[in-house]
């Protein structure tokens, strides 16, 4: 069985979390395998754009907000 890479609580200290809420999600007609792209804003953060393989799990009305 492998490993799991592990990090010093140190570095950990300096992982900054963000939570941000998903404004758009449409399909990616360029992904190989079916995914959103995802319009994420993290309010002060400003706003960003991810994919995630989430397709089989949700639409893309369900995951705004």
């Amino acid at each position: 069985m492998d490993r799991l890479n592990t990090i010093e609580f140190d570095d950990f200290l300096k992982v900054e979390l963000c939570t941000g809420t998903i404004t758009e999600a449409k399909l990616n007609p360029k992904a190989r395998q079916a995914s959103y792209i995802l319009s994420i804003d993290f309010e002060e953060k400003g706003t960003r754009i991810s994919s995630a393989q989430l397709t089989e799990n949700y639409t893309e009305t369900e995951l705004i907000g």
